[in-house]
């Protein structure tokens, strides 16, 4: 199975890595479509355009974790690309119309709810088990990465070109991502065929379906798989534990999102382009998050225990350093240690995503990982929608001053639960 896992890899990182340089540049175009196409100066329409997006990964997670651990990884990964592309060239042909704006990001959330089950599925089928931990390290610097050059070209490219030659910039990168899929040698029938004889009996509809074969007996069958794999979660402790925290994480990292959306365009000139200063802003922590790599390879002999409870108490702290500096304006007077601040949050925003994953793969079975990965993405999708949704009504109502306040309550009891439960964990 792992005869060419080198090639296999290097195909998907260079792939996904230009992929992920579109997706982030997308981050940074949604303040300026609506701000320059949908005429709003208010975060409110902006977010919502990020919420819309996870709404297929909402109601359909499930099903297409499912298909992760069901169809041909490969092939799932072509149709979401193609789907995200066709997105796309919908965003940039019909700019004036808002409901196919929404259509489009509708859309493209549906290709992502496709893509990231399988993406996170097929990378242990692709590399023996030795090298996982280090493998998915690299490709989450990597992750890290595609999001700083994503942001550092869209902060460009915005501000004194067009949102036009964006859209074709990510239309590139979804291309560039389906040719270098096909290339992957994946034999999904060889996959098949290691699984356990027990297990491959209930996988006997991924073979070709015979004409016999009805389509409530195939939805039934899904159904059957996704509770079997809500089960499998329900009775993990260790997965439960890891999905709180992960939970609690993104509502707070997503409440400090939409919050900082608020204050840039709230405290930021009309002369300037908003999102290229939010692109800006997270180009920073981006650049914090890379750096997590190598500062773990330095902290290497530290217990990875210890590491986590002290990143999530550092992180705390981090939040709300950056809260009373926008409380007591220091920003406006030393601007760098805005900056710094959020150099340093990335940082653990990064360590904090390495952690995640690596808990996530060596607490479940193979044959579960799809549907694991879906639970990852659904709860992310409902982390971010909640996060984005909470800190952009809170944002209007108590203002963005005392919202970064209330991230950090939020933030801290993430931590203090992960202090509780984290002796559940294999480290």
């Amino acid at each position: 199975m792992f005869e060419h896992s080198k090639r296999n890899f290097t195909l998907l990182i260079f792939g996904q890595f230009i992929s992920l340089i579109g997706d982030r540049i997308l981050i940074a175009m949604y303040l300026s479509i609506v701000a320059i196409l949908v005429s709003s100066t208010n975060s409110w329409t902006s977010n919502l355009l990020i919420i819309i997006q996870f709404l297929p990964l909402l109601l359909l997670g499930f099903y297409f974790g499912s298909l992760a651990d069901v169809y041909n990884r490969k092939l799932l990964l072509i149709i979401s690309e193609s789907i995200r592309t066709v997105s796309i060239l919908i965003l940039l042909f019909f700019q004036d119309n808002l409901y196919l704006i929404y259509f489009s990001v509708i859309l493209l959330g549906l290709g992502y709810a496709i893509f990231e089950p399988a993406r996170k599925s097929i990378i242990p089928f692709l590399v023996p088990p030795k090298k996982l931990i280090s493998l998915n390290k690299l490709y989450a610097s990597l992750e890290l990465l595609a999001l700083l050059t994503g942001l550092f070209i869209a902060s460009i490219i915005l501000q004194f070109i067009s949102i036009n030659l964006a859209l074709l910039v990510v239309i590139i990168t979804y291309v560039i991502s389906i040719i270098s899929l096909f290339f992957i040698q994946y034999n999904h029938k060889l996959i098949k065929e290691e699984l356990s004889k027990e297990e491959e009996e209930k996988l006997t509809h991924t073979k070709i379906i015979s004409n016999d074969t009805s389509n409530t007996q195939i939805i039934t069958s899904h159904i059957v798989r996704i509770k079997k794999g809500l089960i499998y979660v329900k009775e993990n402790s260790r997965l439960r534990s890891i999905f709180i925290v992960v939970l609690i994480h993104f509502i707070a990292c997503c409440m400090f999102f939409a919050t900082l959306n608020d204050f840039v365009i709230k405290t930021t000139p009309n002369s300037i382009d908003v999102g290229s200063i939010v692109s800006l802003y997270l180009f920073i922590v981006a650049l914090g998050a890379l750096s997590a790599y190598p500062l773990l390879t330095i902290l290497k002999n530290i217990r990875d225990g210890i590491l986590t409870v002290f990143s999530l108490a550092f992180g705390t702290i981090l939040l709300l350093l950056f809260a009373i500096n926008i409380e007591f304006l220091i920003y406006e007077i030393y601007p760098f240690v805005s900056w710094l601040i959020l150099y340093f949050i990335g940082i653990i925003v990064g360590v904090q995503y390495l952690r995640f994953m690596y808990l996530l793969q060596i607490h479940s079975k193979k044959e579960f990982l799809g549907r694991v990965m879906s639970v990852f993405e659904f709860i992310t999708s409902v982390s971010i929608m909640i996060g984005i949704g909470i800190g952009m009504l809170l944002s209007e109502l108590l203002g963005f001053d005392i919202v970064f306040f209330l991230i950090v309550l939020v933030y801290g009891f993430g931590f203090l639960y992960f202090f509780v439960r984290r002796t559940l964990l294999t480290w």
